[in-house]
C-alpha cells in the first residue's frame, strides 16, 4: 500500500463529488438532501391527487357525494304593524373531500322560497345570489316577509272572522330550492320547514283614574293609575313606558317607568307612574288651576312592549291618549 499523502494536503479521493452532488464523506448534508427529495414527491404526489379528485368530480359532478341542505331554525326578525319579518337559517352539509376540493372554489348559491299559510300559498321570494365559501357544514341566513293583512285574510277565509279573532297563532310552511354549484355545474336542494307564528296582539291599557299626589311650591306631582290586559297566550313584558300630562295651559308633568312590568298570559296587572313639574317650572297660576278642582287633562304615553318567550324578541311600540278630570 501507498504511504499516506504527507500531511496539510489531501488525495484526489477526498475531492471526487458524490452522486448526490456532495461529499461523500458529509452524511448530515447526504440526509437534508434526501429530505428535500421526499417532501418535492409528497408535494407532487398531493397535487397529483387533488387535481385527479377535482377532475372526478368536474367530469361526474352528479355522482359526486350530494350536499345535504335544510332549514335549520326560523327567528322573528321584526314585527311591525304591517308584517312580520322571518330569519330562516340554512344549514348546509358537505362530504368532507367534496368539502377539500371545493373549500378555494367560486361557489354561488341561489334559489327561492314560497311562503305558505295553512297550507295556502301567500308568497314566493326569491334568495338574493351569493358567493360562499364551502366547509364541511355552513349556514347562511335568509330573509322573507309576511304581511299581517295577508294573514288575517286566509284565517278569515278559513275558519270565519270569530275564530280569526280568537285564535293565538297560525301554522306555516316554508318550501323551496337552492342550487349551490360553481359554473354550469353544481346540485339543485330542496328546502322545506314548518311551524307556528303566534298572532301578536297589543294589550289592552286602560287609564283608570289621575290624582294628585303633591301640589306646593316645592313640587307638583300627579299619579297616573293604569291596568295592562295581556290578550296573548305568552308572556309579554312592558318597558320605557314614558307618560306625559299637558295642563290647559300647554304645560307638561313628565315621567316614567322604572323596572319592566311583567304580564302572565292573558293575565293583568295594574301599573302606577307618577309625573312631574320640576320646581324651576312651578308657577302660582299651576297650583291655583290644580287646586281648584274640575280640571281635565290631556294625557298620553308611549311604550315598549316585548314578547320574550318568542324566537328574536319582537319588540312593538305603543302610543296611547286620553282626557281625564284629575281626581283628589
Amino acid at each position: 500500500p501507498s504511504p499516506p499523502p504527507p500531511s496539510g494536503r489531501s488525495s484526489a479521493a477526498e475531492h471526487q463529488p458524490s452522486k448526490l452532488g456532495v461529499a461523500g464523506s458529509n452524511p448530515v448534508a447526504r440526509s437534508k438532501t434526501m429530505t428535500r427529495q421526499t417532501t418535492a414527491f409528497a408535494a407532487i404526489g398531493a397535487c397529483a391527487i387533488a387535481y385527479l379528485l377535482t377532475a372526478a368530480v368536474c367530469k361526474n359532478w352528479q355522482n359526486a357525494p350530494q350536499p345535504h341542505a335544510r332549514i335549520e331554525r326560523v327567528e322573528i326578525l321584526r314585527i311591525d304593524a304591517d308584517s312580520i319579518v322571518l330569519r330562516p337559517w340554512l344549514a348546509v352539509s358537505f362530504d368532507p373531500v367534496v368539502a377539500q376540493i371545493l373549500a378555494h372554489q367560486p361557489v354561488v348559491l341561489t334559489g327561492n322560497l314560497n311562503t305558505f299559510i295553512e297550507d295556502r300559498h301567500v308568497a314566493t321570494t326569491q334568495l338574493s345570489t351569493r358567493q360562499i365559501r364551502v366547509q364541511q357544514k355552513i349556514q347562511i341566513p335568509t330573509r322573507t316577509a309576511l304581511n299581517w293583512q295577508t294573514v288575517f285574510q286566509v284565517i278569515r277565509t278559513l275558519y270565519g272572522s270569530n275564530e280569526a279573532s280568537n285564535r293565538d297563532s297560525f301554522r306555516y310552511q316554508l318550501k323551496g330550492t337552492i342550487r349551490i354549484g360553481t359554473g354550469d355545474l353544481g346540485w339543485t336542494l330542496p328546502i322545506a320547514y314548518s311551524g307556528q307564528l303566534p298572532i301578536l296582539r297589543l294589550p289592552a291599557v286602560r287609564l283608570q283614574a289621575v290624582r294628585i299626589k303633591q301640589v306646593s311650591l316645592e313640587g307638583i306631582a300627579l299619579t297616573l293609575h293604569l291596568e295592562i290586559q295581556n290578550r296573548m297566550a305568552t308572556p309579554l313584558e312592558i318597558t320605557q313606558a314614558n307618560l306625559q300630562v299637558r295642563l290647559p295651559d300647554g304645560t307638561q308633568l313628565t315621567g316614567n317607568q322604572q323596572g319592566t312590568t311583567t304580564l302572565p298570559p292573558k293575565g293583568a296587572k295594574p301599573l302606577t307612574i307618577d309625573v312631574q313639574l320640576t320646581r324651576d317650572k312651578i308657577r302660582l297660576d299651576h297650583i291655583q288651576l290644580l287646586r281648584k278642582g274640575n280640571l281635565s287633562v290631556n294625557v298620553s304615553a308611549s311604550m315598549e312592549v316585548r314578547f320574550p318567550q318568542l324566537t328574536g324578541t319582537p319588540r312593538l311600540p305603543l302610543t296611547l291618549n286620553w282626557t281625564r278630570q284629575i281626581e283628589r
